[in-house]
């Protein structure tokens, strides 16, 4: 056997054990999670649920801010050698740090606007911006991913669930009620990141003393990491804009009904991003091996997960009923509609996490914030029409799936670039057809 069939070999091995690791924790912490949330939605009910779906919402809409664009940069940095680790680290924690520090007043601005009438929100946002500063060590999942070392995430998000789940679980054995359970929210994402500190330390990483910032290279991260950014927010702005609108004019049964119909749907999110963290590397291998491997690859990689994606969407959309009703209770019965409608939106977001690596790949930054951004404007604009005058969580829904499509297939079909991505998914390439040996050039987005 050659040297390359071996190196190949063992890149395959290395890939199916971290995905082996991303589904096994993925299948854990999707248990935990969806029964939790379950629990704590049945016992407060719909009313008594709004203000954690609502906190659930601000958090999850400032987090993309916080991460700076540097999720997919810093797999990149670390896959090219573009620096030393210990300056790609050093100067990623720092900026993830200072947008932290940043995304307080933001999470607070929007809590006291949304939240007006939940009491406490706003100051458990402003906790939960606090502690998230810690979520700096976060930096080293992306480290993780682009070695392959699926199994240290797993085992640090598996380690701070679990620790999050003991806690909601005592809260609802002593009977607790009202905002005792926001805790377990603000809490979640500085867990994660002392969770991966430990890990990273545990298995012989580099201690954060020996970690540099190299302010020239910060700069330079930064600058790129900008339009990445802001693409994340027009993503979050996309999902959480009509949970707001509708917190602002829903009564609090509404908001609680939305919060369990996104929740099944929601957190099959992580599944999608982490099969795309796990093909990204391929996909760098695939690029350079000339443009009929990496076109092949690439419809590989959109069909499989867009496929993924219409596999549990339909499964969500047959089995809502029972879910609600078994599940939630027949209190949040009125939720059933929501979800199905929200689940159709499945195969759109896992076809756009493939998306994301793509265009981080190819360097079209631009397409990346003008695509999210096409979505955003339709989640803001559909909200505000739909929600303002059904002010239900269906509305919601509707609003949700409609950013999604934009978003992705809507947005490549107005670009060229997303027209040749799109024009090279479906056409079929001619038996015996000659390889283009020469890597795949890249392109200034």
């Amino acid at each position: 056997m050659s040297l390359i069939t071996r190196a190949r070999a063992l890149l395959r091995l290395r890939e199916t054990g971290n995905l082996a690791w991303l589904l096994g924790e993925y299948g854990v912490r999707f248990v935990i999670e969806f029964l939790i949330g379950a629990m704590i939605a049945r016992h407060l009910g719909p009313s008594g649920f709004a203000p954690y779906a609502l906190l659930f919402t601000l958090i999850t809409l400032v987090i993309p801010f916080t991460d700076a664009g540097l999720n997919h940069l810093i797999s990149r940095a670390v896959l090219t050698h573009e620096q030393t680790l210990d300056r790609i680290l050093g100067t990623a924690a720092a900026l993830r740090f200072l947008t932290c520090l940043l995304g307080i007043p933001v999470l607070a601005a929007l809590a006291y606007f949304s939240g007006h009438n939940y009491p406490g929100v706003v100051a458990f946002a402003i906790l939960a911006g606090v502690l998230n500063t810690l979520s700096c060590f976060a930096v080293l999942d992306y480290y993780f991913q682009s070695q392959l070392e699926a199994k240290r995430s797993a085992i640090a998000r598996t380690s701070a669930i679990a620790v999050i789940a003991v806690l909601q679980g005592t809260l609802l054995l002593s009977g607790a009620t009202g905002n005792a359970f926001l805790w377990g929210l603000c809490l979640e994402q500085p867990l994660f990141g002392i969770a991966y500190y430990v890990v990273h330390r545990v298995t012989g990483g580099l201690p954060v003393s020996r970690w540099h910032i190299d302010l020239t290279y910060g700069v330079s991260m930064l600058s790129r990491s900008v339009r990445l950014n802001v693409a994340a927010m027009f993503s979050a702005v996309s999902f959480r804009i009509p949970a707001i609108i509708l917190a602002s004019v829903a009564v609090r049964a509404t908001v609680g009904l939305w919060g369990a119909a996104s929740e099944p749907v929601e957190l099959w999110f992580v599944l999608s991003n982490a099969l795309a963290a796990t093909l990204f590397p391929r996909l760098v291998a695939s690029r350079q091996g000339g443009r009929r491997r990496f076109e092949h690859f690439l419809r590989a990689g959109f069909g499989g997960l867009s496929l993924c994606g219409l596999a549990i969407a339909a499964v969500l959309v047959i089995g809502a009923p029972i879910i609600v009703s078994l599940v939630y209770g027949p209190a949040y019965d009125d939720a059933v509609r929501a979800m199905q409608i929200y689940a159709l939106a499945l195969p759109f977001i896992f076809f756009r996490a493939f998306m994301s690596k793509w265009l981080v790949l190819e360097e079209h930054y631009w397409l990346s914030v003008g695509s999210q951004g096409l979505g955003a404007a339709t989640a803001v604009v559909g909200g505000w029409v739909l929600i303002h005058h059904f002010q239900s969580a269906s509305s919601a829904a509707v609003t949700t799936l409609v950013a999604t499509v934009a978003s992705s297939f809507v947005a490549l079909a107005l670009s060229r670039s997303g027209r040749q991505l799109l024009w090279s998914l479906v056409r079929r390439t001619a038996p015996g057809a000659p390889s283009d040996p020469s890597p795949v050039t890249v392109r200034e987005g």
